[in-house]
């Protein structure tokens, strides 16, 4: 009986070691394959010239919307500096 008591925690630690093991080897894993896929993205984004009416609507919008509620949502969120990213399809 003493043998399967000591053999318990040997085994569980043993499982548990395994588990962590496999646990950071995916994690690595999946750093390693972002890694390759940004490999494949494209260096540089070449800007369009011209920004269609729609987007400079939306832009005024957000830069007004940005202006009248932003410090109600948090104070001083009004004079922070926060980019706005247009994303073309083309």
């Amino acid at each position: 009986m003493d043998n399967k008591t000591s053999a318990r925690p040997k085994r569980r630690r043993r499982i548990l070691r395994w588990a962590v093991i496999g646990l950071v080897g995916l994690c690595l894993a999946g750093a390693l394959l972002s890694a390759l896929s940004n490999l494949a993205l494209p260096d540089h984004v070449v800007p369009s010239a011209q920004l269609p009416a729609v987007d400079k609507a939306r832009l005024a919008h957000t830069v007004q919307l940005n202006k009248e509620l932003s410090d109600q949502v948090w104070p001083g969120l009004a004079e922070a500096e926060i980019p706005v990213l247009i994303w073309n399809r083309d």
